[in-house]
């Protein structure tokens, strides 16, 4: 099965048009973004028990998409956070005008019902 992570990254835009047109910029058949939507003037990406290996192509491409991000229209910023099996294991890099869209929370909780 391997090492998951779960990951998270969020470009923001000026206007939800400007975020449609960076939508285009990108193939899906060629990265893992083909889970990206449009949500109001942001582009948002969820991935859950991922084995994200920055070495993979299909990583490599991820992070190429957001960095080139900044050079579109409308660019605001990018967040991403991925977090790892591991309790320690935390990646969080952004670039712009960030509005700390993203957030990591750490809880316990207890189901008393068995």
């Amino acid at each position: 099965m391997g090492y998951r992570s779960d990951v998270k990254s969020v470009i923001e835009f000026g206007t939800r048009e400007q975020a449609v047109e960076y939508y285009h910029v990108f193939d899906p058949k060629h990265c893992l973004y083909s889970q990206l939507k449009v949500e109001d003037r942001f582009l948002v990406f969820e991935e859950d028990a991922i084995k994200w290996y920055e070495d993979y192509p299909e990583i490599a491409e991820c992070f190429s998409y957001l960095s080139e991000s900044t050079c579109a229209p409308g660019f605001v910023s990018w967040e991403f956070i991925r977090v790892g099996e591991d309790a320690d294991d935390v990646e969080e890099y952004y670039e712009g005008e960030v509005t700390g869209i993203l957030g990591l929370e750490r809880i316990i909780t207890m189901n008393w019902r068995r």
